[in-house]
């Protein structure tokens, strides 16, 4: 697989997660499934899920802790409001 595809990909991966976290399906201080499980959802390489949820994690959207999982954050308050 090219890179470019692999990028791809993990974005698709990555957006779909994301919408899924801001529809609720996926609601604050849940547990994400593991990434096994999303390897067998998305038939993509356990890396290309890996870089997924580092995305999502990179954007607040989740917290990974090793042995623990992927946790959904809460909605993060924009503190740059202008009155």
């Amino acid at each position: 697989m090219t890179p470019e595809k692999m990028d791809s990909i993990y974005m698709a991966i990555k957006e779909e997660l994301q919408h899924k976290i801001e529809k609720g399906i996926y609601p604050p201080g849940s547990l994400l499934p593991t990434e096994k499980m999303f390897q067998q959802e998305y038939q993509v390489s356990r890396q290309t899920i890996r870089k997924s949820l580092e995305a999502l994690m990179e954007e607040g959207y989740i917290e990974r802790k090793q042995g623990s999982g992927s946790r959904v954050l809460p909605p993060r308050i924009s503190t740059n409001a202008q009155f």
